[in-house]
């Protein structure tokens, strides 16, 4: 036991006097938001007409240092308070320990690795699935299940022409019980791995946007395994920039893949306000979905410097692939500030 104590009071002294050698920075950010719905589209939509306030704001901790062995390493994690619903609270967001060498990076952490929340298609402010949250619209942006937020262990390397990430999910699920148990267990897919791969770069080419990736996610015996393959190209011309993004959905049930086609176009009109307009057309391989749903949205950004204020106005046409579905709109404004 001595020994025990004596070891233990070594190790805090090694972490007491590394601290002060590092460096931790508190960061933040909110985002206040308004948001009117006009959903005429009756029995063949989940929602209803409405109009409301959110809000997100969250705190992040975060460490960088030297290790004892020539290493380099960074740590933190974030807090989110994403309003009144139910589970809005949640602390599994950037979670990380890395340790770095140059330009690698060996990570473990959730939603902390560049992973498919990404797109080649330039945009304003949101995008069109956050835009349309309170639908079940058929474009899916994270591309898949949203393997993100599960613990997992990744490689990123840097590099002149890009940035190239592979990453492995031992259980698809897992948020990390307490410290003293084996993750959480209440998520069916537990026990089953997934893993991504990703590029993000500009192949050497200035202004040039490409964005590759590929997802697996095993499943149970009954059901297919989840893909997602992810691929576009955009261009920035100065004030001007376009893209496309393609994502090819395979979901776990089977007959509900999804293909939606993201297209971006942007505008700086001086050096503080912007103006852009995305469209995506997703085309529903359910059997219900004999039309393709279609998605418009108009953006307006003004920088204020420490904050940003942006108005969108969205149409959503053939709602879930439904050619009898009305449209639906969306008119909203964000107000996001760091700090």
């Amino acid at each position: 036991m001595k020994n025990k104590l004596l070891i233990t009071s070594a190790l805090v002294t090694m972490v007491a006097s590394g601290a002060a050698l590092a460096e931790t920075k508190i960061s933040g950010g909110m985002t206040l938001a308004y948001k009117a719905i006009s959903n005429d589209a009756g029995s063949s939509t989940t929602g209803t007409s409405k109009e409301g306030f959110g809000r997100e704001t969250q705190i992040n901790v975060g460490k960088t240092g030297d290790l004892n062995n020539g290493l380099k390493y960074a740590a933190g994690f974030a807090l989110e308070f994403d309003g009144g619903d139910a589970g809005s609270s949640v602390s599994n967001e950037n979670v990380y320990f890395d340790v770095i060498s140059g330009n690698t990076t060996i990570s473990f952490g959730i939603d902390h690795l560049p992973n498919l929340s990404q797109s080649a298609a330039p945009r304003v402010a949101e995008h069109a699935d956050t835009t349309f949250a309170d639908t079940s619209n058929l474009f899916d942006y994270q591309g898949g299940e949203g393997i993100k937020e599960d613990f997992a262990i990744g490689l990123m390397q840097k590099s002149p022409i890009g940035t190239f990430v592979a990453a492995y999910v031992p259980s698809q699920g897992d948020v990390g019980g307490n410290d003293e148990k084996a993750g959480t267990v209440a998520n069916t897919d537990n026990g089953n791995g997934a893993y991504w791969l990703l590029y993000s770069g500009n192949a050497g080419v200035k202004g040039l946007d490409i964005k590759l990736a590929y997802s697996k996610e095993e499943n149970l015996a009954s059901q297919q395994d989840g893909k997602v393959k992810q691929y576009g190209i955009g261009y920035n011309f100065g004030r001007y920039a376009l893209g496309v993004m393609v994502n090819d959905i395979q979901t776990k049930t089977v007959g509900s893949d999804t293909k939606s086609y993201e297209y971006g176009a942007t505008i700086a009109l001086t050096d503080s306000l912007s103006a852009g307009i995305n469209y995506v057309k997703t085309d529903g391989k359910v059997s219900t979905a004999v039309e393709d749903e279609k998605i418009t949205t108009l953006q307006v950004g003004y920088n204020m410097g420490p904050a940003t204020v942006a108005f969108s106005y969205g149409v959503m046409e053939n709602y879930q692939g439904v050619a009898a579905s009305k449209d639906v709109d969306v008119a909203g404004v964000r107000l996001s500030m760091g700090f």
